[in-house]
């Protein structure tokens, strides 16, 4: 959790930031500018880049599975067979039996 408002305030610093750049009365806050500037130098390093991918990844797989398993609810409240519900998961997603058993 802490991660992912991290990355959306350093998302937010970095737009921020490049609004600022050159602008002189950026030079009139010394503070908030060295803070926002070594944000962007942060920003910029393969490292963060790299951690913040990975951070996006999970996020995105998260989501993914909460998708499918309200999926699987509504599907299952409609009457669909849980068979037929997991063939289908399996062919559009292209997951083994043993992978899509997790969201069941």
């Amino acid at each position: 959790m802490a991660d992912s408002i991290l990355s959306v305030m350093l998302q937010a610093n970095s737009n921020f930031t490049i609004n600022w750049k050159g602008n002189q009365d950026m030079y009139r806050m010394p503070k908030t500018a060295k803070v926002l500037a070594e944000l962007w130098e942060i920003e910029q390093e393969p490292w963060f880049k790299e951690r913040m991918q990975k951070e996006l990844q999970k996020e995105l797989q998260k989501e993914m599975e909460k998708g499918l398993r309200a999926t699987i609810d509504i599907l299952r409240d409609l009457g669909q067979k849980d068979d037929d519900i997991k063939a289908t998961i399996m062919d559009k997603y292209n997951l083994s039996d043993t992978e899509v058993q997790k969201y069941f």
